[in-house]
């Protein structure tokens, strides 16, 4: 086989080779001028491909400042070096947030930490979301006979609050800087602003920095953690005017994909969250399980507050569900409050012992549950939980026990006389029966006992809608209807009247109608025509 090149003169020589030269000439010039057009629709292919399935932006970042300051008693520092002690908190902090924070570090030697202030960064609509992230942590480090005392405290701009964390004990040099950065690990509340609310789920964004498709916020937020939820309300102007906290609400992390948080709500309301809201900004911060136990207080709330003194409290698993295996028996405990209504919540008992550290708080009222909460053990050192008052109808239950009681009283020896009654019947004798019906109409009858009933009934239903607590009210009119069915069913006058037909006996204190006294006829009003009918 020959290869010609075109610049030899065999190939330009050649008419067989011109014309192919100048068929290859005219194909390029073709394809200078289709090639753009099929790039341009490649390109529109392209794109409704990738259009259709989503890509992962880079999030902006929304990295709140966290200032960190650990004052450290100078005899703590006699063995200790204070630029190894620094580096290697800076180091666990690197290696644990990232770049999801915007952190600063500060190592002062003091014997004390300063007194708490009070307000630092004012709150604003117009501020961006890392204001209210807004976190500064204090530590404080001292040295006690061979060993290390490390306290911690908390201010979150969101709140506005400084919260005290629990105390930690480190008796190893090793251990002291990853114990520190624990401590601030587990002070910092992860915010997350609520964007949407469903039924029983939120779905949030996380107040944190990422870099691209790496989550460098995971360790802020992770699943299962629980947020407690704040409202904060404007004015017209953008002003923040008040914070509430949503109180027996929290939120546990279900779902993470990178910022995005969906939350699963645990409530004791049924709506806590409103899906319409003007000028409410709802937030969530994260918290940690800190305290060893929590001192619960129990009060009424009547015409003014007392203590619930002997109330019973029934703790369960909140996520315990109906539907488990009927032959298993779900963990529960029940404590008393002593005489002034306060008890103790162990955390660590429990949440051992019921296998959950969210749980289920009942008070009970004799037999009748008054409150059902959620609670996250070990959340808050004190807590105090108002009930309704239902004094008025656990004397209601007592007096229509007592009612009961009579009725049943009176029910027995009634069945005793209408036995002998008809026993007359089947075997007549010469005794009358009057003494029998007599011995009946002594006894209290169906009028009496309603109108007994019905006054119960009135004075605890009065007194319970007076104070607001229409369930209790509800379950006096359900006692009070469970009570008259007993009477017309116990005191029914129909079988006395069967017996005073077959013996032939006349009631003398049945009204007979005389001329003086005739029977009522209806009359019509005046005005009125009557329409007559044809036969």
């Amino acid at each position: 086989m020959i290869h010609l090149r075109l610049s030899d003169p065999e190939f330009c020589g050649r008419r067989e080779v011109d014309s192919r030269l100048q068929m290859l000439i005219v194909c390029l010039i073709l394809l200078t001028f289709t090639l753009p057009h099929n790039s341009v629709l490649a390109q529109k292919n392209s794109g409704k491909e990738q259009s259709a399935e989503p890509e992962q932006q880079p999030l902006p970042l929304i990295r709140p400042q966290v200032d960190i300051l650990v004052y450290v008693n100078p005899a703590a520092l006699v063995n200790l070096p204070e630029h190894d002690l620094s580096e290697e908190l800076e180091r666990h902090l690197t290696n644990t947030w990232g770049d999801s924070l915007d952190w600063r570090f500060q190592l002062l030697k003091e014997v004390m930490w300063p007194e708490v202030p009070e307000v630092r960064i004012p709150l604003r609509a117009a501020a961006g979301p890392e204001v209210m992230g807004a976190t500064m942590i204090d530590l404080q480090v001292e040295f006690v006979s061979g060993y290390w005392e490390i306290s911690s405290r908390r201010w979150l701009a969101l709140t506005n609050e400084w919260t005290t964390g629990v105390n930690r004990t480190v008796r190893s040099r090793e251990l002291l800087s990853s114990q520190l950065t624990l401590a601030i690990v587990e002070s910092y509340a992860a915010v997350v602003q609520i964007e949407s609310v469903e039924v029983d789920s939120v779905d949030g964004s996380l107040m944190a920095g990422e870099y691209n498709v790496s989550d460098a916020s995971l360790p802020l937020l992770q699943t299962g953690d629980y947020l407690e939820v704040l409202l904060l309300y404007y004015d017209r102007e953008g002003q923040l005017v008040t914070r509430q906290k949503l109180s027996w609400t929290y939120l546990q992390v279900q779902q993470r994909n990178r910022g995005r948080v969906i939350c699963e709500i645990h409530s004791a309301f049924r709506s806590p969250i409103s899906r319409s809201r003007r000028r409410v900004e709802v937030m969530a911060y994260r918290v940690v399980p800190q305290a060893a136990e929590t001192s619960l207080h129990l009060s009424r709330r009547g015409s003014y507050v007392q203590d619930f003194q002997l109330g019973r409290v029934y703790l369960t698993n909140w996520h315990a569900t109906e539907t488990a295996d009927e032959g298993a028996e779900k963990p529960a405990r029940l404590q008393v409050a002593d005489r002034n209504g306060d008890l103790i919540l162990n955390t660590a008992e429990l949440s051992e012992e019921l296998g959950s550290s969210l749980l289920k708080l009942e008070v009970m009222s004799e037999e009748v549950v008054v409150a059902r909460v959620p609670y996250l053990l070990g959340t808050q050192p004190e807590l105090t939980l108002t009930v309704p008052d239902d004094s008025a109808r656990v004397a209601a239950s007592i007096r229509f026990e007592q009612l009961k009681t009579e009725l049943l009283r009176v029910t027995a020896k009634r069945a005793t006389i209408i036995a002998a009654l008809k026993q007359l019947i089947d075997n007549p004798r010469e005794i009358d029966p009057r003494q029998f019906f007599e011995q009946i109409e002594e006894l209290p009858s169906r009028e009496q006992f309603l109108t007994q009933s019905n006054l119960i009934r009135v004075s605890a239903e009065t007194d319970l809608l007076q104070l607001g607590n229409r369930v209790a009210a509800n379950q006096v009119r359900k006692m009070a209807e469970a009570s008259e069915a007993l009477i017309n069913r116990f005191l029914d006058e129909e079988p006395l009247t069967e017996l005073k037909t077959a013996l032939n006996y006349a009631d003398p204190n049945a009204v007979q109608p005389t001329p003086e006294n005739p029977q009522p006829v209806a009359k019509p009003r005046k005005g009125v025509v009557i329409p007559q009918f044809n036969k």
